[in-house]
């Protein structure tokens, strides 16, 4: 009887520890993240615009669109938008720091005509959704207005330094070898890739008990099956991020947090 006592109180430190860990994992992520976006709100918001419409817009408007960068690796695309016939699009600068223009498609001039209706002057966070994530983006943007016209300039996010962040394959990091942190939006598709299927950002669907309590503003722990039909330990919240709403977890299967109470369960 006694050994059975022990037993379960193991269990139940071992538990309660792994929880923790797993918590400080979620926090710390959470707040990487966070410091992630704030920055990127800063950078956009930081744009010297003004500067560089000195003449009357209608004269000076291609010079002025092409002028406004910002030049770090957080942007894979930039877009200044006056309207169809007036705009730019950016990608990344090449070896010599040149960026390159390319055609806007339909689906960004639908998006931005419709986004110059917003007569706010806050920087804003968008997300454009596809069938894959190729085609998909987090969009930070902002508009710059004139007594004869509205101008709109929008960044889209390399969304691999979310992943740089979110997903980590070193065991020493308190997520072991099956466990990982991921972001999961309203849609509850995935918005950070998974450490174990391929494609899954935009496209894998997190229908779990962690998610869904969550999105009730829950912050907690449990344990239960999670996109994989794994058994798993999870930590889980709502993440506060400006025009976003998005849940973070941070999961270890459960096979692998309780291998230190079988070889203990076996010696009693």
């Amino acid at each position: 009887i006694m050994g059975i006592y022990a037993y379960s109180q193991a269990k139940t430190a071992l538990l309660y520890r792994t929880f923790d860990q797993l918590t400080s994992v979620r926090i710390e992520k959470k707040k990487r993240v966070q410091d992630f976006f704030k920055q990127r709100l800063n950078e956009v918001k930081g744009l010297k615009i003004s500067e560089q419409f000195n003449t009357p817009f209608h004269e000076n408007a291609y010079p002025a669109l092409q002028n406004i960068h910002i030049y770090n690796d957080h942007f894979t695309k930039q877009f200044s938008y006056k309207n169809k016939k007036t705009h730019f699009q950016y990608n990344k600068p090449n070896e010599e720091g040149r960026f390159l223009s390319i055609e806007l498609n339909e689906r960004h001039q639908l998006l931005f005509d419709s986004l110059k209706k917003d007569a706010s002057h806050d920087v804003r966070i968008i997300e454009l959704i596809s069938d894959s994530a190729f085609n998909s983006e987090i969009l930070i943007y902002r508009n710059y207005f004139t007594s004869e016209d509205t101008f709109l300039f929008a960044f889209s996010l390399d969304l691999e330094q979310i992943n740089s962040i979110m997903l980590d394959r070193n065991p020493q990091n308190g997520l072991g070898e099956s466990g990982e942190a991921y972001l999961v939006g309203s849609d509850l598709l995935m918005r950070s890739i998974s450490r174990f299927e391929e494609n899954s950002l935009f496209k894998i669907k997190v229908e779990t008990e962690g998610v869904y309590y969550a999105f009730q503003d829950s912050i907690g722990t449990s344990t239960f099956d999670d996109y994989r039909q794994v058994h798993v330990l999870s930590s889980f919240s709502k993440i506060q991020l400006q025009d976003l709403d998005w849940v973070i977890l941070a999961e270890i299967d459960y096979e692998e947090a309780m291998i230190p109470i079988r070889s203990y369960g076996y010696n009693i």
